[in-house]
């Protein structure tokens, strides 16, 4: 369980939470740190491991589903609106598609000789407001959806 949050933490919280003897204290106490109201944290650990289990079941490959880009993106924004797929890839928007507003991933299929599954995200400093915009909504409690 504390491995993936791992994307919601920095890199010395993450290192100080495993250091904890106990993985589980360290894992509630950062979910009851996200908000003050221990029944919202509930939600929120069920949506985000939720999202776990489900990119898990979705996106793996030669490697756990949690631990793909395609899996990091799903469980930090949630289902994407739009997919559209190929023979070389796939794009998954978040909003209306021709908004000025809306976000899109693009994956790139990798020839992978271990599994079919296996996708990179082309990486753009495009998504990196947007990225620490749903940081900081997981970790203020502020996640508008956690349905997949």
């Amino acid at each position: 369980m504390l491995d993936p949050l791992r994307f919601l933490t920095s890199r010395k919280e993450f290192s100080k939470m495993k250091k904890y003897q106990n993985h589980k204290k360290a894992v509630d106490q950062f979910w009851l740190s996200t908000s003050s109201d221990p029944e919202k944290s509930k939600k929120l650990v069920k949506g985000f491991y939720n999202r776990v289990e489900a990119a898990n079941y979705y996106y793996s490959s030669f490697k756990e589903g949690w631990k793909t880009d395609r899996g990091i993106i799903f469980i930090v924004f949630g289902p994407p609106s739009l997919v559209y797929r190929s023979l070389t890839g796939e794009s998954w928007t978040y909003g209306e598609q021709s908004s000025y507003k809306s976000l899109t991933f693009t994956f790139t299929k990798v020839n992978n000789p271990f599994t079919n599954n296996d996708y990179v995200l082309q990486r753009s400093t495009v998504y990196k407001n947007s990225w620490y915009r749903a940081i900081d909504s997981w970790r203020q409690g502020k996640v508008t959806s956690l349905d997949f």
